[in-house]
């Protein structure tokens, strides 16, 4: 007697849009996949799978604890006939840190294994422009940093240096649509400093 063993085609990962997004969270993102409707598949078995289970015991979950909400489903046909497109649309929620994070799909609380990892990254904020871009080694000179992608964080310091030089900073920034608008006044540098630098805010 023999026995034969399959199994079960795992969901294909295509793409996720957008594949970044700042720490703040709060935005959308569609999730493709697609799911084999074969008769050797988890469809075809009548087992959990992502075409005819309720939405509502589907997960996705971002860098393994952060759960993200407000979950839709869309099915499309797929140039292979033995899988059905399906567009899942999130919105991220919010994480600690700037990098690379998993994305698991889950049905019931367990994690589907895809044919290969969904990966989202995180961006922290960053100088989206700098007025003026050059100035004189002399310092006592007007700046300003706009920061893109600032999030809803909540500034009681701000520290910010040219070339390990601290900045005169008046005032907090004020923040406009995950914007913040930093003025300050320039350092003095040696003249042997002269040159491109460093800004660390």
């Amino acid at each position: 007697v023999f026995l034969a063993y399959f199994e079960y085609p795992k969901p294909r990962f295509s793409r996720i849009l957008d594949s970044s997004g700042t720490l703040a969270g709060g935005y959308q993102v569609d999730i493709l996949i697609s799911e084999s409707v074969r008769a050797e598949s988890r469809y075809g078995a009548g087992l959990v799978n992502f075409l005819s289970t309720e939405t509502s015991r589907i997960q996705v979950v971002f860098n393994d604890t952060n759960v993200a909400t407000g979950l839709t489903r869309i099915l499309s046909s797929s140039p292979d006939p033995e899988y059905v497109k399906i567009t899942m649309t999130v919105t991220v929620p919010g994480n600690d840190i700037e990098g690379h994070v998993p994305v698991g799909l889950k049905i019931n609380g367990i994690i589907m294994t895809m044919d290969t990892p969904i990966i989202f990254r995180f961006r922290g904020p960053w100088i989206a422009l700098a007025i003026p871009r050059d100035g004189l080694t002399t310092g006592n000179q007007a700046a300003s940093f706009l920061v893109q992608d600032a999030g809803a964080m909540v500034l009681t310091n701000l520290t910010v240096t040219i070339n390990n030089l601290p900045c005169t900073v008046p005032t907090l920034p004020a923040f406009s649509d995950k914007q913040m608008l930093i003025e300050l006044t320039t350092p003095q540098f040696s003249a042997s400093m002269a040159g491109n630098t460093h800004v660390v805010i």
